[in-house]
């Protein structure tokens, strides 16, 4: 992740970091733009200075003084979420409830409101291929706590004090367990699944729903 000087020009600056807009900035960093995004509050380390419980969500409160602008503005109340990086998927603790389909079509299906110019899968599918679905997950010798991203084809190592320390890029997009075996347990074992691939996906990934051996961990 890169850091800009104040002074230097960029291309979208996205305010919030939650799941929907952290997303955003990183597809249109991977295209080659200059992207910037503000939050208000801390960047928790999980591990070290925060936790999903009632005492330490305290820590999200957002007391500060907010006002909705506009030509009549309106003081809104303190709120109980949200003041962090991350945003409500913090104050959640990475739960991230999804729209039933058909509210994505509330006027056409259901007769109220509108209906969204997305469908549901062009966005959950998205997201899910940056973020992944935090699977099985297995502990190194290191102490290193390895997960298997589901969705975003990938196994993810984090450090004792919470910090991401290795992306493991996989051939398959569905990883659901890894595991740690050998002498000296450094080799990694993995497995997939193929649950709601369609044909093409499973054309394009044929060791998925299988068993991999990797090369030994470093």
């Amino acid at each position: 992740m890169r850091e800009y000087p104040q002074d230097e020009e960029v291309d979208f600056a996205i305010v919030g970091t939650g799941a929907g807009r952290a997303t955003l900035a990183c597809c249109l960093a991977e295209k080659g733009f200059k992207v910037v995004t503000f939050d208000a509050g801390a960047w928790w380390r999980p591990l070290e200075e925060f936790a999903s419980d009632e005492a330490h969500q305290s820590k999200l409160y957002w007391t500060d003084e907010r006002i909705c602008d506009g030509e009549a503005p309106l003081e809104l109340g303190s709120n109980n979420s949200s003041k962090a990086v991350g945003g409500s998927t913090v104050h959640f603790a990475m739960v991230s409830l999804r729209f039933r389909p058909e509210w994505f079509k509330s006027r056409s299906l259901l007769g109220y409101g509108a209906d969204w110019p997305l469908d549901w899968r062009d966005l959950f599918v998205r997201v899910e291929e940056n973020l992944g679905v935090p699977d099985g997950a297995a502990v190194d010798t290191q102490g290193g706590y390895w997960c298997a991203l589901h969705g975003a084809g990938r196994l993810r190592r984090y450090t004792a004090d919470g910090a991401v320390d290795r992306d493991l890029p996989l051939p398959v997009s569905q990883p659901t367990m890894c595991a740690f075996g050998g002498k000296a347990l450094d080799v990694m074992y993995v497995t997939s699944s193929t649950d709601k691939l369609t044909p093409e996906q499973r054309g394009s990934e044929p060791l998925a729903g299988s068993l991999r051996r990797l090369p030994p961990v470093e």
